[in-house]
Parts: C-alpha cells; sequence; structure tokens
C-alpha cells in the first residue's frame, strides 16, 4: 500500500510540474516537447516500480531518516572542568522510558482512505 501511495505522489508532482512548466513556458516551446513531457508523466503513472536515484527528490526523507538515527559520535571523555578534585559526584538518575501512549496514527491507512475517497466521489460524478 505504501509504494502505490508513493508512485501516485510523485506522479501528482511531476503533473503538477509539468503544468506549471505549461503555464510558465505557454507557447514558447514545440509541441513535441509538451507531448514527451505528458507522455512522461503518463509512464511515470503507469510504472509500478522505477529505478532510485541519489539525486532524486524522493529519496531526501529517507537520508535525513538515516542521518538522524545514526547517533553522533560522543567527544573522548576528559576531566569535568566544573568537577572539584576530590568531590564524587551522584550519578544522574535515568530518564522514563517513552510510553506508547496510544494514539499513534497509521498514515498511510489514512491517506489511503482518502484516496479512494475521492476516487470513488470522482467515479460518481
Amino acid at each position: 500500500m505504501r509504494g502505490l501511495l508513493v508512485n501516485a505522489l510523485a506522479g501528482t508532482v511531476l503533473i503538477l510540474a509539468a503544468a506549471l512548466a505549461r503555464r510558465a513556458l505557454g507557447g514558447r516551446l514545440p509541441p513535441e516537447v509538451w507531448l514527451t513531457l505528458w507522455a512522461v508523466c503518463l509512464l511515470r503513472l503507469f510504472a509500478p516500480a522505477v529505478p532510485e536515484s541519489a539525486l532524486s527528490v524522493y529519496g531526501l526523507p529517507r537520508l535525513l531518516a538515516e542521518e538522524l538515527a545514526t547517533p553522533a559520535a560522543d567527544p573522548a571523555p576528559g576531566p569535568d572542568p566544573g568537577a572539584v578534585e576530590g568531590t564524587v559526584l551522584p550519578a544522574p538518575a535515568p530518564l522514563p522510558a517513552p510510553s506508547d501512549g496510544g494514539g499513534s496514527v497509521d498514515w498511510g491507512a489514512v491517506l489511503g482512505a482518502v484516496w479512494l475517497a475521492g476516487s470513488a466521489a470522482t467515479a460518481v460524478r
């Protein structure tokens, strides 16, 4: 289901970019360019999978998530500048474990339901 939503989102972004380019450039490009651009949009919508690229905008959230998940290297331990020699400071209390809270929402299911509702409304109309 997630792959379908990602493909639909990618196709939507590509179509919006093509429509904005058409409006901005008007009649300055030959008709063959516009036909090719819309063919690329159609191909993107029908393609079940596309090769990944390091330059793709769609890979940016994944790269950011990996970057944030990678722990930063701790600096080398050294003497505490605020410590007085001969004193022992108590160990800090452990932080409480984060609770689930039970309020998590499956956004993939929500977006899928909205997409299906829009498709059904369009089909009925």
